[in-house]
């Protein structure tokens, strides 16, 4: 998380209604006036990968934008509620692992707003290299 401005270690969020309902997670926040924020966890409720994501959106949900994508090449979405918040530097992306594994990533870039989908991306990267033991 360094190399994008953030502190080494993150807070862990493993207890709450957050983690016990949608899945377990870890949030980093720059240490400097600059703002940007990465928050990343597993979406432990998607029992069906990438395709229970597809069925909320079927479903209404993710009304502030839907945007399929593709992340090292693992399927992705980048979605969220309304409002869409991407040009106030807030975005959020949804990774298929496998077919019963998903994680997400939020990132926040209040300095350079139009960067933040390009820097959900980059960490949504940077967990598949971690996941793959690469990087």
């Amino acid at each position: 998380m360094q190399r994008f401005g953030l502190p080494l270690q993150g807070r862990a969020n493993t207890t709450g209604p957050i983690a016990e309902h949608i899945g377990p997670g870890c949030l980093w926040i720059a240490p400097t006036a600059i703002h940007n924020s990465a928050d990343v966890g597993y979406l432990k409720g998607n029992k069906n990968g990438l395709t229970d994501t597809y069925r909320g959106h079927e479903r209404g949900s993710f009304q502030g934008y839907w945007e399929p994508t593709m992340v090292d090449g693992y399927p992705a979405v980048f979605n969220g509620p309304p409002p869409d918040k991407r040009l106030q530097g807030d975005c959020n992306i949804t990774v298929g692992i496998s077919d019963t594994l998903t994680f997400r990533v939020s990132a926040m870039q209040w300095e350079t707003k139009h960067l933040a989908c390009e820097r959900t991306r980059q960490v949504a990267a940077a967990v598949i290299a971690t996941m793959k033991g690469v990087g």
